[in-house]
């Protein structure tokens, strides 16, 4: 369907738009007020941006996982962004109504990307 080439940018894309959702969350927690006026980080605190950089902070891991699978074809890489991958998705899943909330969107995408990254070649050392 896609060549490796194809394949790797759809997988750059997603993963880009997972960074791009979790920025977009973080910002909303800091600027969206609720039913009571209040943003969310003013009413409940600095907790608040630990609970919502998740999905920011794994895609920033995932993104480095990635490029090592993309660029070196490393198994440990491979392995781990799997690992991962479907780790944060059924997080997601399972927590999506309470500390995962906002999780799931960016779980999706970020395993989306794992599946379509391409198998680099090794380098010669």
């Amino acid at each position: 369907m896609f060549g490796g080439l194809e394949r790797g940018r759809v997988a750059f894309a997603l993963t880009a738009l997972a960074a791009f959702y979790s920025v977009a969350l973080l910002a909303s927690v800091m600027a969206v007020p609720g039913d009571d006026g209040q943003t969310l980080f003013s009413s409940e605190g600095p907790w608040t941006l630990a609970i919502f950089a998740q999905p920011l902070a794994l895609t920033a891991l995932m993104f480095g996982l990635l490029r090592a699978r993309c660029r070196t074809g490393s198994r440990v890489a491979t392995t781990a962004a799997q690992s991962l991958a479907i780790a944060y998705l059924l997080y997601g899943v399972l927590a999506g109504f309470t500390i995962a909330a906002g999780a799931l969107p960016a779980a999706f995408l970020l395993a989306l990307a794992t599946g379509l990254t391409p198998e680099g070649e090794p380098q010669p050392a």
